[in-house]
């Protein structure tokens, strides 16, 4: 979700995932399209504690954005109906039909605790100013991440759900050269967080990512 730069929100409310997937097709490097429904199967992730809740959600545009006025990928509710559930050799998979070929991803919104809180996060580093930087909340009992948006001189999110563990990352880049830093929250609530950045390899961060 991370290295792909796409999180688990629907207009600002958090999602838990069962996982995300692309499908395109091409032909002599032109894109086809479908010329009827295509049948997909993803097994369920084992992070998804309410499967019977899982929907389907399709690419597309975030129409709330508070700190840019730049596109935003975001995620549409396609299905309101709960997937269909199928075992097949002792596996559960998630059965569904599409009609284009898109982003991807079953899953259902986050509603144990209200959402209402907001998270900011500065970056401690030598660097004065970085060429590009990117900052997301990962939370550690839920497949999800949040995404935090650069406002002045940190990064900001809201609706964040109370009480849960995560993490703020940052991923900077100056004169090609990679950044990297992570601080751990206990207990999300309405809280400033500071986040020290250091320089990393790129072998070193893809296997910090994959890990969390």
């Amino acid at each position: 979700m991370i290295l792909n730069n796409l999180m688990t929100t629907s207009e600002n409310r958090l999602l838990v995932s069962a996982g995300q997937f692309f499908l395109q097709v091409t032909q002599n490097q032109q894109p086809l399209e479908l010329t009827e429904p295509l049948k997909v199967e993803i097994p369920i992730h084992s992070k998804l504690s309410n499967t019977v809740a899982a929907r389907l959600f399709e690419g597309s545009f975030s129409t709330m954005l508070p700190f840019t006025a730049e596109k935003v990928f975001d995620w549409k509710l396609l299905q309101t109906k709960p997937l269909k559930i199928r075992k097949i050799a002792d596996k559960k998979y998630l059965h569904f039909t599409i009609k284009r070929f898109n982003w991807y991803s079953c899953q259902y919104f986050y509603t144990k605790k209200p959402s209402r809180n907001m998270v900011s996060a500065r970056c401690l580093s030598d660097v004065e100013c970085f060429d590009d930087q990117a900052a997301f909340i990962v939370f550690r009992d839920i497949h999800s991440v949040a995404p935090m948006y650069f406002n002045g001189n940190k990064f900001t999110t809201f609706n964040i759900p109370s009480n849960l563990a995560a993490s703020v990352i940052i991923i900077g880049l100056k004169d090609q050269e990679l950044f990297f830093g992570q601080c751990p929250i206990e207990r999300i609530s309405s809280q400033s967080v500071s986040v020290q950045m250091e320089a990393v390899s790129e072998s070193k961060l893809l296997a910090t990512l994959h890990s969390l």
